[in-house]
């Protein structure tokens, strides 16, 4: 394979870097880790290598947090983005991830739901203003 000068193309070339932007305090890393530098005061992990994949087993402990931000593509719209735009998108992919194990582990219910609704449409009607 042909080495590649990376440092032509890039400023540094780190397994991990640890940064801030002025706002936020920031240690970006390839993979996600659970732990990192003053992650218990507000420092942000930033990764990649998951994509967009939700059936891990970590899986669960990244979606908690709303400190460790996904910068893949596939989260975030498979172009570059601002840091607030990559909050934004991992906070609605965390919300989705959610939303559809909800609806995964309550697809029984919510099928007799749907037969009731259509069995008995005048007992399940909207009724906002309790009129």
């Amino acid at each position: 394979m042909k080495q590649v000068p990376l440092d032509k193309f890039f400023l540094s070339v780190n397994p991990m870097l640890h940064f801030s932007d002025g706002k936020h305090n920031i240690t970006a890393c390839h993979y996600p880790m659970m732990s990192w530098p003053c992650s218990g005061k507000g420092s942000y992990m930033v990764f990649g290598h998951i994509h967009g994949n939700t059936d891990a087993d970590y899986w669960p402990l990244i979606e908690r947090s709303e400190l460790m931000l996904n910068a893949g593509v596939d989260v975030n719209d498979f172009r570059p983005v601002t840091f607030g735009e990559m909050e934004e998108n991992n906070l609605k992919h965390k919300a989705h991830s959610a939303a559809m194990r909800i609806i995964d582990k309550n697809r029984d219910l919510f099928e007799s739901i749907a037969k009731l609704q259509k069995q008995f449409p005048e007992l399940l009607e909207d009724d906002i203003d309790g009129e």
